[in-house]
């Protein structure tokens, strides 16, 4: 290409990018013999009035903005040539490879890597969006972040470059917007014409996820409501924490995401992920958790089936005894119990009738009585599947806990809630001693998982420790709750 020379100080060097109506060079400043990078609006056939504005307000917000991470402005000019005609801005230049050239390199990114990334840019957008009125770039993606100085140590020093789509003005209803941002990065809202401050977050976790996983976000787009979700949750190497912040500020519902750049910069410093792992399922769990981007579904199997606790023996012993004839004492427990309580029904009615020992046999009846009203609780506690459901809603979620005891559903409690109404409590295994006429008895509590939504409680009983971390993490990982929702 002949070189060029504008604005009577600049000289073209070379062309860096080329859009309908706008060019981007790199020229060499003769007073200062600097690079710099020179963005062109030409008047042509296809000029329109929203590129001028998206161009002069690109120039007009760089005058104000003062950021290491950010390039400067430095002058501008009109353009009068006779074969292009048209507005200049010039900004300092920055020598690095973009990080889209980074993943077309087929360069990976360590965890690690991608923390310093997210914190570096949320530094840039925490400084964008505290302006008055907020500084919104409307187009955060690979190739307009810049990384340099790369080391063992470090993944580079880290630039947000092209603020051509940038706004700075809150969304109003019935204004008039130009609709900016790229497929696969921009979300919802933002092809509405409503981009504001938590726009940017949804677009750099998309960036980061392409960091994280090697695959474009508009890969899996398309069709795909929950696609980022997915995403995340395919990313194993990842720890849970950075999982949980991803899908967070990835939500496709704005008020799901970080209220702030700078709340989710505070959530991002908070994670201790090189001293968190993943959980896995107890190989020994019966325990069966499917999960999509959409729904947790967990289902506990009754505790006959599962790992017994440690309980007085009674019906053991009740088998063995001389009262219980042969053919009963191989019945399963629910049945065996049954027959107990009719057992015991028998002897007070024989009792009473004969007229013999009336004391015992009221007392037999007695017994029956508190047997039968406990009889449900103890069935339905030991040998009752538990059903948790969990469902995400655009703007909420909901909960179903059920039981079902030989193929009757039963106690079931639903509602819907809000993420900040939820906190996970872990009940830990809890040992007892009973001391009683000479006698020690040694049982166990088992642990439980107890989800509070607000006041309501939802209870998953009789679980393994192992089991417990293992589903409290699973649940909280799904909802994506801080660490601060969580009570040991």
């Amino acid at each position: 290409m002949e070189r060029l020379n504008l604005g009577d100080r600049y000289e073209v060097q070379q062309q860096l990018s080329k859009k309908p109506g706008r060019q981007t060079y790199l020229a060499v400043d003769h007073q200062t013999q600097q690079q710099v990078v020179i963005k062109l609006l030409i008047f042509s056939y296809d000029f329109s009035w929203d590129d001028f504005k998206l161009f002069e307000r690109e120039a007009g917000i760089l005058k104000t903005l003062n950021h290491p991470a950010i390039p400067q402005y430095l002058d501008s000019f009109d353009l009068d040539l006779p074969t292009l005609k048209g507005f200049a801005f010039v900004q300092t230049y920055i020598s690095a490879k973009s990080l889209e050239e980074h993943l077309q390199a087929h360069r990976t990114f360590s965890e690690l890597e991608v923390k310093q990334i997210a914190k570096d840019i949320l530094g840039v957008l925490v400084y964008l969006h505290e302006q008055s009125p907020p500084v919104i770039h409307r187009d955060l993606k690979p190739s307009n972040i810049l990384l340099t100085d790369r080391s063992a140590h470090s993944a580079g020093q880290v630039y947000v470059v092209d603020f051509g789509s940038v706004q700075n003005s809150v969304f109003q209803e019935g204004g008039t917007w130009t609709i900016t941002g790229t497929y696969g990065y921009a979300p919802p809202e933002q092809f509405s014409g409503r981009a504001i401050p938590t726009s940017d977050l949804y677009s750099l976790g998309a960036t980061l996820i392409h960091l994280a996983t090697g695959r474009h976000p508009a890969d899996s787009v398309e069709h795909n409501v929950s696609s980022q979700s997915d995403q995340v949750n395919q990313a194993t190497h990842l720890s849970p924490g950075l999982r949980r912040w991803l899908r967070r500020i990835t939500e496709l519902s704005p008020k799901r995401r970080f209220v702030s750049s700078r709340e989710a910069l505070q959530e991002l410093e908070a994670l201790q992920s090189e001293n968190e792992s993943a959980i896995d399922k107890p190989t020994s769990s019966k325990i069966t958790l499917t999960k999509s981007a959409e729904e947790l579904l967990i289902q506990v199997p009754p505790l006959s089936v599962r790992q017994k606790p440690d309980r007085p023996q009674l019906l053991e012993q009740a088998r063995t005894s001389s009262l219980v004839p042969s053919f009963a004492r191989s019945l399963p427990s629910p049945l065996f119990i049954l027959f107990l309580i009719l057992l015991g029904a028998y002897y007070g009615v024989v009792l009473l009738i004969m007229f013999l020992l009336p004391i015992i046999g009221w007392a037999l009846l007695a017994g029956v009585s508190l047997c039968i009203f406990a009889a449900p609780f103890f069935l339905i506690g030991n040998y009752a599947k538990a059903q948790l459901r969990l469902v995400k809603g655009r703007e909420q979620d909901s909960i179903v806990l059920s039981r079902e005891f030989w193929g009757v559903k039963f106690h079931s409690i639903s509602t819907v809630f809000q993420r900040n109404q939820v906190k996970l409590q872990h009940l830990p295994l809890k040992k007892i001693e009973q001391v009683s006429a000479n006698q020690i008895s040694n049982f166990s509590i088992l642990p439980m998982l107890i989800i509070w939504i607000d006041t309501q409680e939802y209870r998953l009983t009789n679980l393994t420790p192992l089991e417990l971390d293992w589903l409290s993490q699973e649940i909280q990982d799904w909802l994506n709750l801080p660490d601060e929702q969580v009570i040991e």
